[in-house]
């Protein structure tokens, strides 16, 4: 058989195939009806070589807001931080929030942190909480 300008010869496969096309082209019912078979599973395999290609290569858009801004409402209304009125009283202006001492100790109470806070992280979470002195420190985690 010629194949693109060359002659070679065919496997006894691709020789079936080729009579079957043959006869499905003269209008025989069987071999019409195993051609389409043929076509049919041929489309089957190239759509789920696509679909598999398509996952593999299917990509995420992620977008972050770095605006704190806009969590702020919420967080006033779930009662995890609240105005601190000292500050306001020197600038009207600002908003400055604090921590609640309930939202604060829950996070300190969380049994996943392992070691002790540092002396800087200490100072900044009292610095950062209304009525600091509220806290209960887990012991082994500094501020003993």
């Amino acid at each position: 058989m010629k194949l693109n300008g060359e002659t070679r010869d065919l496997t006894p496969e691709e020789l079936s195939r080729f009579r079957t096309l043959q006869d499905a082209m003269e209008g025989k019912a069987s071999a019409i009806t195993r051609a389409v078979q043929w076509l049919v599973k041929r489309e089957r395999e190239r759509s789920k070589r696509a679909q598999q290609k398509a996952r593999k290569h299917r990509s995420v858009e992620t977008s972050f807001s770095y605006e704190p801004a806009n969590a702020v409402p919420a967080l006033q209304a779930l009662g995890i931080v609240g105005l601190n009125e000292e500050l306001r009283k020197h600038d009207p202006d600002l908003n400055w929030y604090l921590l609640e001492p309930w939202a604060v100790q829950a996070a300190l109470d969380r049994p996943h942190r392992q070691g002790a806070y540092s002396s800087e992280a200490i100072s900044e979470i009292q610095r950062m909480t209304r009525d600091a002195s509220q806290l209960q420190w887990p012991k082994g985690r500094g501020h003993e």
